[in-house]
């Protein structure tokens, strides 16, 4: 890494301060393998492995997982992946339903769903309170995120094609800084009813 001392500054003030990690919520990191898609980029697993480092410094029980790559955005993750964020309980209950199958091929019906959600549910308090999902292939429009989000609660920060040039430039951001100028973004546009924006460039 260019400077490892950033990085470093950058994933501990993300996992604090962002994402507030606590020292009794469970946190999983997960990233995936990519040989079989042809893609090449080792950064990511590096950055995934750096996150977990990071992490066991806030929380008592951080997971890093990797699994083999979906080689696709969307695409379900693996069973393995769902057993870390739901529990081998949940899976296996999906699965001796006739649901887990159907969702990993996206084709649960939608009059299905709420027998899903209603599993998911009872068996929620396995779930981790945060995961940082760092996959070249993005999970954001999956039932597993859905479920961790919706049911679980579950914060959930999706960083998939993550560069390392990231940390040095829009990470930078003075957060504080940008929550005042959102809020007063806000305040001025509340009441509007259309937006212009002028430019010099």
């Amino acid at each position: 890494m260019k400077n490892r001392e950033i990085v470093e500054k950058v994933i501990f003030n993300l996992l604090k301060n962002n994402i507030q990690l606590k020292e009794n919520e469970k946190i999983l990191i997960f990233t995936d393998q990519t040989e079989k898609c042809n893609i090449k980029n080792k950064n990511i697993f590096k950055i995934a492995l750096l996150f977990t480092e990071i992490a066991k410094n806030l929380s008592k029980s951080v997971t890093f997982i990797k699994y083999d790559s979906t080689c696709g955005h969307g695409i379900e993750p693996p069973q393995n992946l769902w057993i870390e964020a739901f529990g081998e309980d949940t899976v296996t209950t999906l699965a001796q339903k006739g649901f887990f199958k159907k969702i990993l091929q996206k084709k649960l019906s939608s009059d299905k769903l709420p027998g899903v959600e209603k599993i998911v549910n009872d068996f929620k308090i396995n779930s981790p309170q945060v995961v940082i999902a760092l996959s070249h292939f993005s999970t954001s429009h999956t039932q597993f995120r859905n479920f961790l989000t919706n049911i679980c609660k579950t914060r959930y920060c999706s960083m998939p094609l993550f560069e390392e040039s990231m940390f040095y430039n829009s990470l930078q951001e003075d957060w504080t800084l940008l929550k005042r100028r959102t809020i007063f973004l806000k305040e001025k546009l509340k009441n509007a009813s259309s937006v212009t924006i002028k430019s010099k460039n």
